[in-house]
């Protein structure tokens, strides 16, 4: 990548003073700077991916970059400087096979894929100089994306991911489930650390599970755990969903609707009109230490959907605060369907807050041929 890049600046160069009417006055003189820079950069790596033993990943790689600058801070014309780094990225998967005496389940199989990245460059001190007053300084100023920077780091990147598979039988259909349970859990540590005046190499412990069981709830856990600490549970979070609906369970992680628009999709034609409703339930918690103290936040929110006529559709969302215990925002909205045209009313609110309303008139095949009034996006106390 080559550029050139000349850009022109005003500045104040002085202020002329002069008196006006008796009194003082001056004026800003402005003059302009212009700065012509020119550099070319290339990126070059090199990489390999192949199997060691039969079950281990290997992933060599090398990088480098190589930077053509016009000038350096030393007053040097046409100056090359080049840095690179290495990584080895080493993974492998394992799995296990059980059969629980439990009625109907066929199988549960545990899959555990550890992964290791170690990752290396070298300390360039060329990319610095000192000055007269001996301090360290950046040899080149960096523009327009042409840069170069070369510090002395080396990490090791860790992580675990867990996943469990179960198959079972429901008479004579078998069903496998490819992700009830996963687990990932992920970590660093810097070999430098001491360098960087840090305590300690290891970095906190971040951990993910998600359970998606076939039916109506699913779960999200997250957290993290700092060992060097005396309560190493530092933050925690979770979030459960229930979705349930006149026609069966859906699967669908729970949301509170925020779209103030109809689709044509949202309302059955007459023909095929039956009546349905579908409500959507969520709790999440989140917490983590802030201070000396542990500190957290518990918040639901629902959302109902009832069609009960082929041409009328009602909807209302709400969110509740459980540690403060105030509902943060409630919304309601009416939907009718008039041959080729579809009317919307939506009236919401908040606390401390005015009540806002969005009415909108649209012809369903042209959705640029519309009136609205008031509020297209409508506040929801926190929760978007």
């Amino acid at each position: 990548r080559f550029l050139s890049l000349k850009t022109r600046q005003a500045f104040v160069s002085r202020f002329d003073r002069f008196t006006v009417g008796g009194g003082p006055d001056s004026i800003a003189v402005l003059d302009q700077r212009v700065t012509v820079r020119r550099g070319f950069a290339s990126a070059v790596s090199l990489s390999d991916s192949r199997r060691a033993f039969g079950w281990l990943n290997v992933s060599p790689g090398v990088n480098a970059n190589v930077v053509v600058f016009d000038f350096d801070e030393q007053g040097h014309r046409i100056v090359p400087a080049a840095t690179w780094s290495s990584q080895l990225a080493l993974s492998s998967t394992a799995y296990g096979t059980f059969k629980p005496p439990l009625p109907g389940l066929v199988g549960l199989r545990h899959i555990v894929a550890p992964s290791v990245s170690f990752s290396y460059s070298p300390d360039f001190s060329n990319l610095q100089y000192t000055d007269s007053l001996g301090r360290r300084r950046e040899r080149f100023n960096s523009f327009g994306g042409i840069g170069i920077s070369g510090f002395r780091s080396a990490n090791m990147n860790f992580s675990l991911d867990q996943r469990f598979q179960v198959k079972w039988r429901r008479g004579d259909q078998v069903t496998r489930l490819d992700n009830l349970l996963s687990w990932t859990t992920a970590g660093y540590f810097n070999f430098l650390y001491r360098e960087a005046h840090q305590k300690h190499g290891l970095s906190p412990l971040s951990s993910a599970i998600r359970l998606q069981p076939p039916g109506l709830v699913s779960a999200d856990v997250n957290g993290t755990v700092d060992v060097y600490e005396g309560r190493p549970l530092r933050n925690l979070g979770y979030n459960v969903g229930m979705n349930l609906a006149s026609s069966g369970a859906k699967r669908a992680p729970a949301a509170l609707a925020v779209d103030q628009t109809v689709r044509r999709s949202d309302i059955a034609p007459e023909e095929d009109f039956r009546e349905n409703w579908r409500l959507s339930l969520a709790y999440s918690y989140s917490g983590g230490y802030a201070g000396p103290s542990w500190s957290s936040q518990k918040t639901a929110n629902a959302v109902l959907s009832y069609s009960f006529s082929p041409n009328w559709q009602f909807d209302y969302s709400t969110a509740f605060d459980f540690t403060r215990s105030e509902v943060l925002s409630q919304r309601f909205s009416l939907t009718r369907r008039i041959h080729c045209w579809d009317a919307v009313f939506t009236r919401s609110f908040t606390p401390g807050g005015e009540a806002e309303y969005y009415f909108r008139l649209g012809i369903r095949d042209q959705r640029e041929v519309y009136i609205e009034r008031g509020t297209r996006v409508q506040s929801f106390g926190g929760i978007q």
